[in-house]
């Protein structure tokens, strides 16, 4: 008993004295937990013996020593995604295989003060001087940095890379980045659309990605921000269209809605038709924007879940091609692993190709590492989900593996460009566009998708028919080249989107600019016109008091007068009055009444409600003839009948005065 309280009172001792002691010089602070390594460039695809060079940030507080030992740890093999995930989490630590390394004082610097070590790794025979990778697979490597007295970690990192042989490459599976390019917020309620500073940088590093390297990528633009480019003034902006524009040239781009928009919802709410006009809507405007760009029209980058409703909308839509992102395959079962292409089921949709993206990557949450270091994280999990499809006899032509990663911020930009650049390197992958068509059929893996929603909320349903309703009728007052077709399309699309919270804003300032435009035109004629003829016509002047030409439908109608084409479409030049000529008839002579109504060319909307005016025929043609011819006979029967009196009477005699 006495000795366990004495080896109490010293070990008590001994922590005291630890823990008061202070600091020796040469001993170097380091925080805890261990800080990491940034990773800024290292060798991903090892496919022979190289000298490979890294670039670190050893990410230390103090100075080190340059007795301090860079370490490199290579680890066994990585069998399956699942050990990956664990391994890159940190939840597992895989055996160590062989090691390097070498003092702080051999290695070189960077004007930044930098790691640039080489470190020698051999794929053939084991070297002490070396790091050995014979076999083929993706392989762990820590990195870190030793204090050479307590032999204590100071930093480190968990990176990977790719052992290949290129002879040993027999078949390629399909791999392709998702690059999306979206947004919501650019259009305001007045029309405006402009770029903000968010998504102008966005656009920079879109550009910058593509110029990057040369290999084929899924690309997805709204055509929002299409537009915003398109029509800006700023001089910046319109550089930055022309770049993006010839980027573009060299590859292809799937179709989009103008806002976003999710097929389900649409589906759900019974507007399938406005999905469908607002798929044009994104077509039509990429194409004006985009000469000599192919677009895919057949092919939808899903962000939102899906179900058999919003399946059934985009195969109306002529949707054929599927690429599922984000949320999209929520509640979604497939026969086979998510790589693989399929089809959804029912034998209507099996020309109908579904290729999922790949979900849960550790890379692309990890956001204490830097980007490079995630990119390649990205890269290795691609490439270990590839080697377990072909271990479990997956076709390789039907494997399409999706990788859809944002780059709405620099660290993003940076994992994606580091992901594919390692990607389009490595062997047993090709690079390729998934946005063009796939072939599949009835044989081919089946995807379901969940049940929809049994209630939707339908408060939002008529304001948006009777805006799409009133759209089209107006848009065909308007000439071919009017910027306001365009404009008006605009408001509708973001305020159909079922993304945005202020959508109904943007529905009243559509109806409201429709309204003004109707209110434009204006019927002068007065209430009451005369006829003094049996055939005259009646003329109607209608004032278009906007700056730009109307085009409108008058008719008119009467049930006492034959009118000659009564119906017909006037256009009316801008700020002034037009006049409009109907030739009327009539047997009776009064006044009749003619209801006139002006209305758009198509769809029939009231642009001036209707108004009756009266035709008063105040002579008949006929008849007046006739009295006229009367009154003419009759008096040259008289002159006849007073010049013959005048010649048969005799002469008087005349008086003869005397003288």
């Amino acid at each position: 008993m006495r000795r366990l309280l004495r080896v109490a009172l010293a070990t008590s001792a001994l922590a005291t004295t630890l823990i008061s002691s202070p600091v020796q010089a040469n001993q170097k602070e380091i925080d805890s937990p261990v800080p990491e390594i940034g990773i800024l460039a290292q060798p991903f695809n090892i496919l022979t013996s190289v000298n490979a060079r890294f670039l670190l940030d050893a990410n230390i507080r103090n100075s080190l020593d340059g007795k301090d030992t860079l370490e490199f740890l290579l680890h066994r093999r990585i069998a399956t995604r699942d050990s990956f995930a664990s391994i890159a989490k940190g939840e597992v630590v895989p055996g160590i295989s062989d090691s390097f390394s070498v003092a702080l004082s051999r290695v070189s610097r960077d004007y930044a003060g930098h790691l640039q070590p080489i470190v020698p790794i051999i794929t053939t025979e084991i070297n002490s001087s070396a790091l050995t990778i014979a076999q083929d697979g993706v392989y762990p490597l820590t990195i870190r940095i030793t204090d050479f007295q307590t032999k204590s970690v100071l930093s480190s990192v968990l990176t990977f890379v790719n052992k290949r042989t290129l002879s040993a490459t027999t078949q390629n599976i399909a791999v392709s980045p998702l690059l999306r390019l979206t947004t919501s917020g650019l259009l305001k309620t007045d029309g405006i659309i402009e770029l903000d500073n968010k998504t102008r940088e966005s656009v920079k590093r879109t550009i910058a990605f593509l110029g990057s390297f040369t290999g084929a990528v899924t690309v997805s633009i709204s055509p929002q921000i299409i537009t915003a480019l398109g029509e800006s003034g700023v001089p910046t902006d319109q550089q930055l269209f022309l770049d993006l524009h010839n980027q573009l040239r060299r590859r292809s781009i799937a179709i989009d809605t103008f806002a976003p928009c999710d097929p389900a919802v649409f589906a759900g709410l019974g507007l399938q038709q406005e999905f469908i006009a607002q798929l044009k809507l994104g077509e039509s405007t990429l194409n004006r924007f985009l000469p000599g760009v192919t677009i895919q029209r057949n092919s939808w980058v899903a962000t939102e879940r899906l179900d058999a409703d919003a399946i059934a909308l985009l195969r109306d839509a002529g949707i054929t091609n599927i690429l599922l992102s984000d949320n999209a395959s929520t509640d979604a079962t497939t026969e086979l692993p998510a790589s693989i292409i399929s089809h959804p089921v029912d034998t209507e949709n099996k020309n109908i190709s579904v290729v999922s993206h790949l979900a849960k990557l550790v890379g692309i949450g990890s956001t204490a590492s830097t980007p490079e270091k995630n990119g390649y994280a990205v890269a290795a999990e691609a490439i270990v989900h590839g080697d377990d499809l072909i271990a479990a006899a997956m076709n390789p032509a039907l494997v399409h593996m999706l990788i859809s990663l944002p780059v709405s911020t620099v660290n993003q930009f940076q994992l994606m460009t580091t992901a594919t650049k390692a990607l389009a390197n490595a062997p047993g992958l090709t690079l390729i566009d998934m946005a063009a068509s796939r072939s599949v059929d009835n044989t081919t893996s089946a995807i379901s998708f969940g049940p929809a929603p049994e209630k939707w909320n339908t408060s939002r349903v008529p304001s948006i028919q009777n805006a799409r309703t009133e759209l089209n009728a107006v848009s065909s007052m308007l000439s071919e080249d009017d910027t306001r077709r365009y404009t008006w399309s605009y408001l509708l699309g973001v305020g159909a989107s079922s993304t945005l919270e202020n959508a109904e804003a943007y529905i009243s300032a559509l109806r409201k600019q429709l309204r003004a435009t109707r209110r434009a035109v204006t019927v002068t004629t007065p209430k009451e016109l005369n006829l003094s003829s049996r055939n005259g016509s009646i003329r109607i002047q209608l004032r278009n008091s906007s700056p730009e030409n109307l085009a409108v439908r008058v008719r008119l109608n009467s049930a006492k007068l034959s009118l000659v084409d009564p119906s017909r479409i006037i256009t009316l030049s801008a700020g002034s009055t037009t006049e409009v000529v109907v030739s009327a008839s009539t047997r009776t002579s009064g006044q009749f009444p003619v209801s006139v109504w002006v209305a758009t060319p198509q769809g029939n909307v009231e642009v001036v409600p209707l108004i009756t005016i009266r035709a008063k025929v105040t002579a008949i043609a006929g008849f007046g003839q006739f009295v006229s011819i009367s009154f003419l006979l009759i008096l040259l029967a008289w002159w006849w009948s007073h010049r013959r009196s005048a010649r048969r009477r005799p002469p008087e005699a005349t008086t003869v005065s005397e003288q």
